[in-house]
């Protein structure tokens, strides 16, 4: 496995990985994407290491077969419908500000917040959550969105990122 990999696993603990990034609510598939990869169960993590506050569901880290740089990739599930575009975002936020912790400060890295969602959210959320920006390296980046349960959800929005071929 990449020594940066391995370097995250050491910091944040094997008991606080996962191998999927799905929840009970959405299933996120994980083909295409490469195999030596990062999955951290957030809700695991932010319990051993003691912090508190919003966080997203899972944290997906792999090296970029395209740009070959650390991918961090940020995802919250809301299975069924969202009602705040802001809980969201924080919720994306709290994963970002996790992940300083976690990746060595030498490492050239990029940030993918993603929503993966079911039907029935307002639109009026979606156009509010296209407005929000995630706070990731000191850099700002958009949050994605796809559907739960659809085909190659995950690998479809990193393809469009242009990390993953």
């Amino acid at each position: 496995m990449n020594d940066t990999l391995k370097n995250i696993i050491n910091r944040v603990g094997d008991e606080n990985l996962t191998n999927s990034c799905s929840d009970k609510n959405c299933r996120v598939y994980l083909d295409n994407l490469p195999r030596e990869r990062v999955i951290i169960d957030v809700d695991l993590a932010f319990e051993a290491h003691r912090r508190t506050g919003k966080h997203c569901d899972r944290i997906l880290f792999y090296i970029s077969p395209i740009q070959n740089i650390l991918v961090t990739v940020l995802i919250e599930h809301k299975g069924k419908t969202f009602d705040s575009a802001t809980d969201v975002a924080s919720q994306l936020q709290g994963g970002a500000d996790f992940v300083k912790d976690v990746i060595p400060i030498d490492i050239k890295t990029t940030c993918v917040p993603i929503l993966f969602h079911g039907s029935g959210s307002h639109q009026s959320q979606f156009k509010k959550l296209r407005r929000q920006k995630i706070q990731y390296d000191n850099r700002k980046f958009p949050i994605s969105k796809n559907r739960c349960n659809a085909n190659q959800n995950l690998a479809s929005v990193l393809q469009e990122a242009k990390l993953l071929s």
